[in-house]
Protein backbone atom coordinates (compact mmCIF):
# COMPACT_ATOMS: atom_id res chain seq x y z
CA UNK A 1 0.00 0.00 0.00
CA UNK A 2 1.27 3.45 -0.89
CA UNK A 3 0.14 6.45 1.16
CA UNK A 4 0.24 9.94 -0.29
CA UNK A 5 -0.83 13.23 1.23
CA UNK A 6 -2.90 15.41 -1.08
CA UNK A 7 -2.80 18.49 1.12
CA UNK A 8 -6.56 19.14 1.43
CA UNK A 9 -7.22 19.79 -2.26
CA UNK A 10 -10.48 19.80 -4.13
CA UNK A 11 -10.77 16.35 -5.81
CA UNK A 12 -12.10 18.09 -8.93
CA UNK A 13 -8.72 19.83 -9.27
CA UNK A 14 -6.53 16.73 -8.95
CA UNK A 15 -5.68 15.39 -12.42
CA UNK A 16 -5.48 11.65 -12.80
CA UNK A 17 -5.51 9.50 -15.95
CA UNK A 18 -6.79 12.23 -18.25
CA UNK A 19 -9.64 13.19 -15.93
CA UNK A 20 -9.99 14.19 -12.29
CA UNK A 21 -9.90 12.26 -9.06
CA UNK A 22 -13.54 13.24 -8.43
CA UNK A 23 -14.62 11.61 -11.71
CA UNK A 24 -12.88 8.38 -10.71
CA UNK A 25 -14.42 8.14 -7.23
CA UNK A 26 -16.93 5.32 -7.48
CA UNK A 27 -18.18 4.04 -4.13
CA UNK A 28 -18.42 5.63 -0.71
CA UNK A 29 -17.39 3.32 2.13
CA UNK A 30 -17.25 3.75 5.88
CA UNK A 31 -14.08 4.47 7.82
CA UNK A 32 -14.58 1.10 9.57
CA UNK A 33 -14.73 -0.69 6.19
CA UNK A 34 -11.59 1.09 5.03
CA UNK A 35 -9.70 0.18 8.21
CA UNK A 36 -10.78 -3.44 7.87
CA UNK A 37 -9.72 -3.66 4.22
CA UNK A 38 -6.40 -1.95 4.89
CA UNK A 39 -5.57 -4.12 7.88
CA UNK A 40 -3.65 -6.64 5.77
CA UNK A 41 -1.98 -3.95 3.66
CA UNK A 42 -0.24 -2.15 6.48
CA UNK A 43 -1.45 0.19 9.18
CA UNK A 44 -3.02 3.38 7.80
CA UNK A 45 -2.11 4.98 11.13
CA UNK A 46 -3.81 8.27 11.83
CA UNK A 47 -4.66 8.83 8.17
CA UNK A 48 -8.27 7.77 8.83
CA UNK A 49 -10.41 9.72 11.27
CA UNK A 50 -13.96 8.81 12.25
CA UNK A 51 -15.35 12.01 10.69
CA UNK A 52 -13.68 11.37 7.30
CA UNK A 53 -15.48 10.48 4.11
CA UNK A 54 -13.84 7.56 2.29
CA UNK A 55 -14.28 6.71 -1.39
CA UNK A 56 -12.92 4.01 -3.68
CA UNK A 57 -11.30 5.13 -6.92
CA UNK A 58 -9.96 3.29 -9.96
CA UNK A 59 -8.40 4.58 -13.14
CA UNK A 60 -10.02 3.65 -16.49
CA UNK A 61 -9.45 0.33 -18.28
CA UNK A 62 -7.02 1.86 -20.79
CA UNK A 63 -4.61 2.71 -17.95
CA UNK A 64 -4.49 -0.93 -16.90
CA UNK A 65 -3.78 -2.10 -20.44
CA UNK A 66 -0.90 0.40 -20.66
CA UNK A 67 0.50 -0.71 -17.29
CA UNK A 68 -0.36 2.54 -15.52
CA UNK A 69 -3.52 1.58 -13.63
CA UNK A 70 -4.13 2.68 -10.04
CA UNK A 71 -6.88 1.91 -7.55
CA UNK A 72 -7.36 2.60 -3.89
CA UNK A 73 -9.23 4.82 -1.51
CA UNK A 74 -9.26 8.57 -1.11
CA UNK A 75 -9.88 10.23 2.25
CA UNK A 76 -11.94 13.42 2.21
CA UNK A 77 -12.02 15.91 5.08
CA UNK A 78 -14.67 18.59 4.83
CA UNK A 79 -15.02 17.70 1.14
CA UNK A 80 -11.31 18.09 0.38
CA UNK A 81 -8.89 15.28 -0.48
CA UNK A 82 -6.51 14.77 2.42
CA UNK A 83 -4.83 11.48 1.41
CA UNK A 84 -5.08 8.59 -0.91
CA UNK A 85 -4.06 5.07 -0.20
CA UNK A 86 -3.12 3.13 -3.31
CA UNK A 87 -4.04 -0.50 -2.82
CA UNK A 88 -3.32 -1.79 -6.34
CA UNK A 89 -1.28 -0.60 -9.29
CA UNK A 90 0.41 -1.99 -12.37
Amino acid sequence: MRKQSLGLRNPEEIPLAGTTLRALMSEKITVAQARSELQNSGDPGDLLRNEDEVWRFRTPAWTWSTMSGVEGIVVLRDGLAAHWLVTRMN
